[in-house]
């Protein structure tokens, strides 16, 4: 006999509609099944609690639920037992729809629903009590040991936190917020329709965060469109009818949000539930802080490291820090048999610029010379300063003729170098000596060679460059 009829037999029509009225409209989920204990009716308290469509509850053991064996299974023999009937069972029951791999220990009622002979047609079920969430521990045993990992990046971190908060709540959508002003800009996040993506912006006021800020603490909505906040921007443009998101402080800092929400309603949430997305978010405040933190020491060992490899004054490599790369350059040019050259550039009369013009101003001829190399020097190719106003080049895969004509370029842009009215008549030069690098040939004998050129073109009138073998 369909649910239908079964209503409508009890006592007569009238009552048999007030009591499917009951159903609808009670708070607690309540769900009918045949005597096979498969699902026939489900109430929307049901459906937004196992967070499903009544479809997919329809037809399925009511065993799916509760893993329990204490559910009665009606018999000639049950039906005369009524302590059976109508008793209180604790039970754990299976929520996977809510919640990934949890369950969630409540007090279900079971009840026989009979027709008007009198024989049991279904068995009704409601649930009266949620107990308590023994996921609750699993829950921040992950986490533990997502944020004591070392294997993981910052960004990874965060990823796994965010996917163990759409386990925990059962909601979905996830998202990490830095908030600046009344301007709202996503971080990170998970969306399985991908309509929310990492650096989208929002005016704060158009998001639920803004009663998070307000609030200072965690706020949660589980059916939006029933509260009180049912005009709200956020819920027009998304339609998210439950949300949960609290606060996130970086060393003491309000920094943004973090938020898990859904389209659907869901069951409304507990203060523990609150607790925990206040941990989540200090967690990721620490996380963030932690990432600011290494990231400062990654800067800080960076520029020690630059410091130690580059000439203080015009940031060119020193000599230290080209030697090593000519012993690998070099080393690998000869295992390929590849071409590679040097030369060795002095700045001309630069002694008679520093007396006429100061020490200032030769600093400033040095650091736009250098400046000039680097614009026109290949990712490959190395320049240092070797001392004083020298500095030595070395040219991967570059033969005597390139090398020069790199260096021809440089010195056309020298000569037209432009460093104000008090040196506007000063044109700048200077020698250069350029050599091919030979297998197995150490960096002072490649720069001695090249120091010979550089003497030949100084003799030879100075502004010019010098090549030799």
């Amino acid at each position: 006999m369909p649910i239908e009829n079964v209503l409508l037999s009890v006592d007569d029509k009238e009552k048999a509609f007030n009591l499917q009225a009951l159903f609808e409209n009670s708070p607690s989920p309540v769900l009918i099944s045949d005597l096979s204990q498969r699902i026939v009716f489900t109430n929307p308290a049901a459906d937004r609690f196992f967070r499903t469509g009544t479809t997919k509850l329809i037809g399925s053991s009511i065993r799916t639920l509760f893993s329990t064996t204490e559910l009665t299974e009606y018999t000639e023999q049950t039906e005369d037992n009524q302590t059976n009937w109508n008793s209180v069972i604790q039970t754990p029951m299976r929520f996977s729809a809510r919640t990934i791999s949890e369950q969630l220990n409540c007090e279900i009622q079971q009840s026989p629903i009979r027709n008007c002979a009198g024989s049991v047609e279904y068995i009704l079920f409601v649930v009266l009590q949620i107990l308590g969430k023994p996921g609750m521990e699993q829950t921040l045993k992950a986490l533990q040991r997502i944020t004591s990992s070392r294997d993981l990046t910052f960004e990874q971190r965060v990823e796994k936190i965010l996917s163990l908060g759409v386990g925990h709540f059962g909601l979905p959508i996830a998202c990490l917020s830095r908030v600046e002003g009344k301007l709202y800009t996503v971080m990170h996040v998970i969306d399985p329709k991908h309509q929310v993506q990492p650096d989208m912006t929002f005016d704060l006021a158009d998001t639920y965060c803004d009663r998070v800020m307000k609030a200072d603490k965690a706020v949660g909505y589980h059916h939006f469109s029933q509260s009180h906040s049912k005009s709200h921007t956020c819920f027009h443009h998304f339609g998210l009818e439950a949300y949960i998101g609290a606060p996130i402080y970086v060393d003491g800092t309000r920094f943004g949000t973090i938020t898990f929400s859904s389209p659907e309603p869901t069951t409304a949430f507990e203060p523990t539930d609150l607790e925990v997305i206040e941990l989540f978010a200090s967690w990721i405040g620490h996380e963030i802080a932690r990432e600011g933190d290494i990231n400062s020491l990654e800067r800080a060992q960076h520029e020690l490291e630059r410091l130690a490899s580059e000439d203080p004054l015009t940031r060119l490599l020193n000599r230290r820090s080209i030697e090593r790369w000519f012993k690998t350059e070099s080393a690998r040019a000869a295992r390929y048999k590849l071409t590679m050259s040097a030369g060795l550039l002095d700045i001309d009369n630069f002694k008679k610029i520093n007396d006429s013009l100061g020490h200032d101003a030769g600093d400033r001829v040095l650091v736009e010379l250098a400046s000039l190399c680097r614009h026109e020097l290949r990712e490959t190719d190395a320049v240092a300063r070797w001392g004083g106003e020298e500095l030595l080049f070395l040219f991967n895969h570059t033969s005597k003729d390139e090398a020069e004509t790199v260096l021809s370029r440089i010195a056309s842009h020298f000569r037209e170098l432009d460093l104000g009215d008090e040196v506007s008549s000063q044109e700048f030069t200077f020698s250069a000596g350029i050599v091919p690098v030979r297998p197995a040939e150490t960096l002072t004998a490649v720069v001695s060679r090249a120091d010979s050129a550089l003497y030949t073109a100084k003799r030879a009138g100075k502004n010019r460059i010098v090549r030799a073998e």
